[in-house]
């Protein structure tokens, strides 16, 4: 097997210098306009349900990026033309993929006041940018750089690629038993931090891992 190595591309060359530029990127605070997407916002927040706070949702000073939708659906949107101080009252409903599948589907009125806005500025893509950044005479030598970091990062993944093909046919070619205790105690160590779950639910993931905890436990072996 060859490996299949992907060329790198000025795309993943340009997020690498964008995700930098947000790192190096100075908060300046917002007077003349509302909160708007992008703004980095200070928040207070709580939230009901049959008029009674549900524990948990609620903070004094909560801060978010608006638009990185990091919170539920409709929650970040109705922050978008708010003013400093401002108060807003809504009604969200959590998704059907929300992590915690009991909130699934429920509405929550929520009561927000927008404490603080600030927006990024960036800084320009000069060479006394990529001098800020280490040991990087311009610009060039910084694109240069991660240019060659992302191609060797996509050699490994590639040539690991190729190995974990190589021993999946090893093991199809040579099928073996391996001891169930070896598959009990790699189960638990997956499982680790769902052992919060009824029992009931546990059987079940237990369930419907063990082909794949067996498999990995062959590799293992």
């Amino acid at each position: 097997f060859e490996p299949e190595i992907p060329e790198v591309t000025e795309e993943q060359i340009d997020q690498v210098v964008d995700q930098l530029r947000d790192q190096q990127a100075t908060l300046i605070p917002v007077e003349d306009r509302p909160a708007a997407k992008d703004d980095f916002a200070v928040i207070s927040f709580e939230g009901r349900r049959d008029g009674q706070v549900v524990e948990g949702a609620q903070s004094e000073r909560f801060p978010l990026v608006i638009g990185n939708e990091r919170m539920i659906p409709g929650f970040e949107e109705n922050l978008i033309g708010m003013a400093e101080e401002e108060e807003k009252t809504f009604t969200v409903t959590f998704p059907e993929d929300f992590p915690n599948e009991d909130r699934r589907g429920d509405s929550e009125e929520l009561s927000i006041s927008l404490k603080s806005r600030r927006t990024m500025e960036l800084p320009d893509l000069t060479d006394d940018f990529a001098k800020s950044l280490g040991e990087f005479d311009t610009l060039e030598d910084l694109t240069s750089r991660i240019r060659e970091a992302l191609q060797k990062d996509a050699d490994r993944r590639a040539e690991e690629a190729v190995r974990s093909r190589l021993l999946d046919l090893v093991l199809d070619a040579n099928p073996f038993e391996v001891p169930d205790s070896m598959v009990k105690r790699y189960l638990e160590s997956v499982l680790g931090e769902a052992k919060g779950l009824d029992e009931e639910k546990l059987e079940e993931l237990r369930s419907s891992l063990r082909p794949e905890a067996e498999r990995a436990v062959k590799r293992i072996l």
